[in-house]
């Protein structure tokens, strides 16, 4: 039996006070004590990549999670991979929506994030 994971659709400001009793419900739903949070910001563009990813590492982190920041495409496809595999949490930081399909189109961990969903990872965005 396939037990999808939750979706977490944010219109924005994500990693901000105030999200916090949404997130805290995406990790109780999810199961994990110390839950694996993967942050793939493929939407972001080189220059706001650095600052999104280290934004979405320390609250995610404050939360009690394991956090692993990965690009899913390039020379970061791998570590992507290896954290998508283990993750309990997909997050996917706002930015440009094209951007993030581009991104994820033709790369291998957009596979890597289905089979997590489907098996009752949950996977949330901006």
């Amino acid at each position: 039996m396939t037990a999808y994971g939750p979706i977490g659709l944010l219109g924005g400001f994500e990693h901000r006070p105030g999200g916090e009793a949404f997130d805290r419900r995406l990790m109780d739903l999810v199961g994990a004590t110390v839950p694996n949070v993967v942050v793939l910001p493929a939407a972001s563009s080189g220059g706001q990549r650095p600052p999104t990813s280290a934004l979405a590492r320390n609250y995610w982190s404050r939360l009690g999670a394991r956090v692993t920041v990965a690009t899913p495409y390039g020379a970061g496809v791998e570590r992507a991979l290896e954290a998508t595999a283990a993750a309990d949490i997909i997050v996917l930081p706002g930015g440009h929506p094209n951007k993030l399909v581009a991104g994820l189109a033709l790369s291998p961990v957009l596979d890597a994030m289905w089979e997590r969903w489907m098996a009752g990872a949950a996977v949330t965005g901006s």
